[in-house]
């Protein structure tokens, strides 16, 4: 069946170690696809909606040809040509628009049409945030803020379902810088939900913290200010939508969702009721999320090595000839915290 998998390919939407082998084509015909053993395949999308006049079409193909044989392609910055010029032409005639933006893929074009409607509207003096959007469809990869947004969108159904039977459940949006924490309050604010924006600039910071432990806010937007130290138990669901993918960073975010105090305790059985982590499927985040519980035990230890440059007690004194260093020495079992886990769907 030709059945193979190429040491130099990546298919797409794939994970390289559970991929499974690709069958090779050699030719096409109408819908039909010719596989290296002869076998006819049926192409039913169009080889994801591109030969929708099928393969090998002849006039397609000559128009091809010719083409390429004048001019392959040009930048559209500051450049056109006669071919865009009559498509242009005869589009506007067809869709009653004056002005047409060409794409070369799907997911750019739908990533540019969000992004005019978007400024159409700004300038008309009535910015607005939400996109209406079927539930599960599939609407490009090429920008990735639109994995942000899906992330957020699941964050917030989870709540919702959440506060049905915790009333006082909120959810905690661990933002990228200032600019982005403002963007997504106003996306959280225009879906109806009552949001803090709390970061490092903000007026009285420590104490909107403070009141949002106990308050009716739905959201808990920031950056930086959820520390260690800082408690709100009702956090039950976190959207880690920093750039930021180093352990400790993470693990500071998601846990401010999984803290246990004297009182909740009196009232949730331990293990305590489920909480959520919604994030990119980053490896480093997926590897972080199975193994936060767990610590490796380090040591400190003099560093004996000393600069060939540099002799002992020659020299301006740099401070102490030995410093500390933490190394991984590997003594010991593991220490494995006394922490709630997290919920099954993040453990391997």
């Amino acid at each position: 069946m030709g059945s193979i998998r190429h040491p130099n390919l990546w298919p797409p939407f794939t994970q390289m170690a559970s991929a499974a082998n690709s069958q090779r084509v050699v030719s096409g015909d109408g819908a039909l696809l010719i596989r290296e053993q002869g076998e006819p395949l049926i192409d039913a999308i169009s080889s994801w909606w591109v030969t929708l006049h099928g393969h090998a079409h002849p006039v397609l193909a000559k128009a091809i040809a010719d083409q390429a044989a004048r001019l392959e392609q040009v930048i559209f910055a500051d450049f056109t040509h006669e071919p865009a010029e009559q498509l242009a032409v005869r589009l506007s005639g067809l869709c009653g628009l004056q002005r047409l933006f060409f794409s070369d893929n799907g997911s750019t074009a739908v990533e540019v049409a969000l992004k005019i409607a978007c400024q159409w509207w700004a300038n008309r003096g009535q910015p607005r945030y939400q996109i209406v959007a079927f539930d599960g469809a599939y609407h490009g990869d090429a920008d990735s803020s639109s994995i942000g947004q899906q992330v957020l969108l699941r964050a917030q159904k989870k709540l919702n379902q959440l506060r049905e039977r915790q009333p006082q459940a909120a959810g905690l949006v661990i933002a990228r810088d200032i600019s982005h924490a403002e963007a997504i309050s106003r996306v959280l604010m225009d879906d109806g939900n009552r949001v803090e924006l709390i970061h490092s600039q903000s007026p009285q910071a420590t104490e909107r913290l403070i009141a949002f432990q106990s308050g009716d806010a739905d959201w808990l937007v920031s950056i930086d200010m959820c520390a260690e130290g800082f408690d709100a138990p009702r956090l039950r669901v976190v959207a880690y939508l920093t750039t930021v993918v180093t352990r400790s960073r993470f693990v500071q975010g998601i846990t401010r969702a999984v803290r246990m105090t004297p009182e909740l305790a009196a009232r949730e059985a331990i293990p305590r009721e489920a909480s959520y982590v919604f994030a990119p499927a980053d490896p480093l985040l997926m590897d972080y999320a199975r193994s936060w519980s767990v610590a490796e035990p380090y040591v400190l230890r003099p560093q004996e090595q000393v600069a060939e440059d540099e002799q002992p007690g020659v020299g301006a004194w740099r401070g102490p000839s030995l410093p500390l260093e933490a190394v991984e020495d590997g003594a010991g079992a593991v220490i494995r915290l006394k922490t709630p886990e997290l919920p099954a769907f993040l453990q391997r």
